[in-house]
């Protein structure tokens, strides 16, 4: 039986036992007087939840308030009644008592492993990244300045290989390039009017043609100047 949101005092022993947090406050008071802050440690539970049972114990008749004067002032000490008190041995005897501390042990042992737990998972990334269920925004990297995450060194492989294969691709594209202009620069230097040309027989023909032409052209044009004049 749970506590609701809207609060209502229980009305029997039977219905109390059945609320959370009843059990803990019997065993605790059984070992001896305790006041509010003592108990709220201990219970660890919600002040609010404390308060509920506490009035619960009182209006049942299993507790009573006394006032205790101490260095601080005054405060607020809790005691079982003689009622309260046998209903809290029977608990000793069938053991609800020892569970109770025994649920109390296992539930903060289940904490600091839970604690552990998140702490691996922060320093070991790469142990649920290697999973294809894996997204990185769901593996926070280790927080703590100065020390690289494991994710952090994953990524950081990946980014030196890919800046090794860029690089392979890049000096290829550039070899690639330095050859064509080798090449360019090569039949340009062949193609140069400043390069010494050797002697061809094709370059005299043609200007020993040139020069008959010429010659034959002048003779014509001399007859054609008598053939007029007669």
């Amino acid at each position: 039986m749970a506590d609701n949101d809207e609060y209502e005092p229980c009305e029997t022993i039977w219905e109390f036992l059945q609320l959370k947090g009843s059990v803990g406050l019997l065993t605790l008071l059984n070992e001896g007087p305790r006041t509010f802050s003592e108990l709220e440690s201990e219970m660890e539970i919600t002040s609010t939840t404390i308060s509920r049972r506490r009035i619960d114990a009182d209006d049942l008749g299993l507790l009573t308030v006394e006032l205790e004067s101490g260095d601080h002032g005054t405060k607020h000490v809790y005691t079982l009644t003689d009622m309260g008190e046998r209903l809290a041995k029977q608990m000793v005897l069938n053991e609800a008592a020892s569970n109770y501390k025994e649920m109390r042990r296992h539930q903060r042992e289940l904490e600091a492993k839970t604690e552990e737990t998140i702490a691996w998972v922060r320093e070991n990334p790469g142990e649920l990244l290697q999973y294809t269920e894996a997204q990185e925004g769901r593996v926070k990297p280790n927080e703590r300045t100065g020390i690289p995450s494991e994710l952090e060194e994953i990524r950081s492989d990946k980014e030196d290989s890919d800046e090794e294969t860029d690089a392979d691709d890049s000096g290829g594209e550039n070899s690639s390039t330095d050859d064509a202009n080798d090449q360019e620069e090569t039949e340009t230097s062949d193609n140069s009017p400043e390069r010494a040309q050797p002697p061809s027989d094709k370059i005299s023909g043609d200007l020993g043609g040139s020069n008959m032409n010429r010659t034959q052209g002048t003779l014509g044009n001399n007859a054609n100047d008598e053939t007029e004049s007669k």
